[in-house]
């Protein structure tokens, strides 16, 4: 039986969780900056849990990766963000698009 996944996307949620006692059990954080994130990070409990494309300082990272995050870093130079939180229009999908070449 599979948990149900939470996806988080604003600051103010995922610090808020944090300092309830909460944990980061089966989230998926998405585009934060989590150096922005006033917590200790060696002490938050984490299971199943996946960064996507977050703003993080070396030493998050590394804490987080050694309590088994899975993390997707952000990428810089496409012309698309990988981890857009939402689908795009076909107006967007068609931009650029000429029918003559």
């Amino acid at each position: 039986m599979s948990l149900p996944e939470k996806l988080i996307k604003e600051v103010e949620s995922a610090e808020a969780l944090l300092k309830e006692g909460g944990t980061l059990l089966n989230l998926t954080i998405q585009s934060l900056n989590l150096n922005e994130i006033n917590i200790n990070w060696e002490d938050v409990k984490l299971a199943n849990t996946t960064f996507l494309g977050c703003d993080m300082s070396d030493e998050i990272e590394i804490i987080l990766r050694k309590k088994g995050a899975v993390i997707y870093p952000k990428i810089v130079g496409l012309p698309y963000n990988p981890y857009r939180k939402k689908l795009y229009s076909w107006q967007e999908l068609m931009e650029g698009y000429d029918v003559e070449n």
